[in-house]
């Protein structure tokens, strides 16, 4: 509606109606392309500056919880490399011990 009288307003013939719609449809095009990119590049930035997220306590929790998402993969990382280096420990002391009956001195770390 705003475009519309806007249009009214500066055009003068049918014409510059026509090439003041194709620039504005042009402009809306390009902002919903930055828009995209932006999202690609920076989400958190992005959500955080949007008009349309006006609750900081509903911003503070979805950032918390995206937070808490994060903390709770790290964690199975942690305990699945931890258990990695358990296996590769016993591996190795195993090694030491045949080593060592077969009359070979291998030095622990």
């Amino acid at each position: 509606i705003i475009l519309d009288i806007h249009n009214k307003a500066l055009a003068i013939s049918n014409t510059e109606m026509i090439i003041n719609s194709v620039v504005i449809l042009f402009i809306t095009d390009l902002d919903e392309l930055i828009f995209g990119i932006l999202m690609v590049v920076n989400s958190r930035w992005v959500r955080r500056m949007s008009i349309q997220t006006t609750d900081p306590q509903e911003e503070l929790a979805n950032e918390i919880s995206t937070l808490k998402a994060e903390l709770g993969t790290s964690k199975e990382a942690i305990v699945r490399l931890t258990n990695e280096g358990v296996d590769l420990r016993e591996r190795l002391s195993n090694i030491e011990a045949i080593l060592e009956n077969g009359g070979i001195c291998f030095a622990s770390f």
